[in-house]
């Protein structure tokens, strides 16, 4: 018999319980990876196993009877924030020329502007399936400023063709660029917009390709060379919270870390919409912790002395279907992974996971009593 096919046939044994079938699994596991000989094919056996451990865990039994019950097991949500990272850093390479489209670049090292677009297409074509799957958000803002060649110009009713967060109608793509770049001497980042793309995108005043090109990088990228984190902090206290509330920073200078800026700012904005309902907590922290050697940062943004008054075993809590957790967890997903800590009603401190990069990671973690934790806190993990 195949060996799958008796592994699924012993978890759909009804003897064994679900802690059962959990240790199980994580020694088939162990096995495999021990293996060097994994397939596509071991790998689809691995998901349909994990599967059957989800819908097996949901099930019931007594009395004749079968009812499904509520079940965290799909908490926290496995995604890939680490591979959306590594697909980002190409924009900091000096050997990948997706680098120059937001650094300047010496005399020479492109024969030509079409030669540089060349490579920069290759390169996109290497991470663009990726980067989709993903993340489309990020991958739409990212293509339309490299790549389409009708920004500025209607797409249907009054709606143009744009990028990014503030709608903007140029890039690598656009004619007057290409046009500008017949000089084969000439800088791109200098190159002047034209007047019609100024009068769309009147608001911002941008009069230089380089504008854009600067935008572009704040939209995509927390950068430390203009203190963007501490920035968007101060301007959401400002714009959220009155001044009855204090907000501190730690260790927020010096930062950076690829991102869409955006959807970290709305990320930021129910935080602080949830702080300023509870406005008998009225100090706020927010803290960073680095970790260079494993690659990763913190962000961990505390309501200090506040607590959870729900039970730890509330689906709302535990397993979010909607509200604004799940869309914490929808903005967040394989950009960060979130979790929150606190004193809920039972008096204990707890770690729940929502979004991981590591599969072993528990839903809810009981921390130890001396774990440093001064109010309710929400936690994003940002890799390097």
């Amino acid at each position: 018999m195949n060996k799958f096919k008796f592994v699924r046939q012993l978890l759909e044994n009804e003897k064994l319980n679900p802690n059962q079938k959990e240790r199980f699994l994580k020694l088939i596991s162990k096995e495999l990876a021990d293996s060097s000989n994994l397939d596509e094919q071991i790998f689809n056996e691995v998901k349909e196993i994990k599967e059957k451990i989800r819908l097996l865990e949901g099930v019931v039994t007594g009395s004749g009877q079968e009812h499904t019950k509520p079940s965290n097991s799909h908490y926290p949500k496995i995604h890939n924030a680490r591979s959306l990272v590594g697909l980002m850093n190409q924009f900091s390479d000096n050997s990948k020329a997706l680098k120059y489209t937001t650094h300047s670049w010496e005399h020479g090292r492109f024969q030509s502007y079409e030669d540089f677009l060349k490579k920069v297409k290759e390169e996109w074509n290497d991470m663009n399936q990726e980067l989709k799957e993903l993340n489309p958000r990020l991958h739409g803002k990212i293509s339309n400023f490299l790549f389409n060649e009708k920004l500025g110009k209607i797409k249907t009713g009054n709606y143009y063709h744009v990028w990014g967060e503030k709608k903007l109608k140029f890039g690598w793509a656009s004619g007057a660029l290409q046009r500008y770049m017949n000089d084969n001497d000439a800088d791109p980042f200098s190159c002047p917009i034209p007047d019609e793309i100024k009068i769309l995108d009147k608001k911002h005043n941008f009069l230089l390709f380089d504008h854009y090109v600067s935008e572009f990088k704040n939209e995509i990228e927390i950068r430390e060379d203009n203190s963007a984190l501490v920035n968007l902090i101060n301007n959401l206290w400002t714009e959220e919270l009155n001044y009855d509330f204090t907000v501190n920073q730690e260790n927020t200078e010096g930062v950076s870390f690829f991102t869409d800026v955006p959807y970290l700012k709305s990320v930021l904005k129910i935080v602080f919409g949830s702080f300023k309902k509870r406005s008998q907590f009225p100090n706020i922290i927010f803290r960073v912790d680095q970790n260079f050697e494993k690659k990763y940062l913190e962000l961990s943004i505390s309501q200090l002395d506040s607590k959870c008054n729900r039970s730890i075993d509330d689906p709302k809590i535990i397993c979010p279907t909607g509200g604004d957790f799940s869309t914490l967890i929808e903005n967040l997903k394989n950009l960060a992974d979130f979790s929150v800590i606190g004193v809920f009603r039972n008096g204990a401190l707890y770690k729940v996971n929502y979004l991981s990069s590591n599969e072993n990671v528990e839903n809810v973690e009981k921390l130890k009593d001396d774990y440093p934790c001064k109010g309710f806190t929400y936690v994003l993990k940002f890799y390097i």
